[in-house]
């Protein structure tokens, strides 16, 4: 009877390493599938920073502010901050932008990501 135990307690400890095994590959499977997804959307929005059509957009809302950081005041090192992105990248209007020196930029970014708990 004692040997039938062992053989039960042997085969349910090797069932639960293969359920563990098999939720590690799951887990593993997910992770690279939103690291994938990730770096698509990446790619996606630096192409787009790239592109005539953002390059226009930005120098209207550096002209709509005055080419000064709307913090600020400052002149120098300015960058154009999305306040919000749209459901599809390009198709922001100048009203979604804000102009920004750079410290001012990423004391936003920093609060943002703060505020997102990312």
């Amino acid at each position: 009877m004692s040997e039938l135990m062992n053989d039960a307690a042997g085969v349910v400890l090797a069932l639960v390493i293969l359920w563990l095994l098999l939720r590690l590959v799951l887990w593993a499977w997910r992770h690279n599938r939103r690291l994938a997804a990730r770096r698509r959307r990446q790619a996606a929005y630096a192409a787009y920073m790239d592109s005539p059509e953002w390059q226009a957009l930005r120098q209207e809302a550096l002209e709509r502010d005055g080419r000064r950081c709307r913090l600020c005041n400052a002149r120098r090192g300015l960058e154009v901050h999305h306040r919000y992105y749209p459901g599809v990248m390009g198709t922001e209007t100048v009203d979604a932008l804000t102009t920004l020196c750079h410290p001012c930029h990423e004391g936003i970014t920093e609060m943002l990501r703060a505020r997102r708990g990312a």
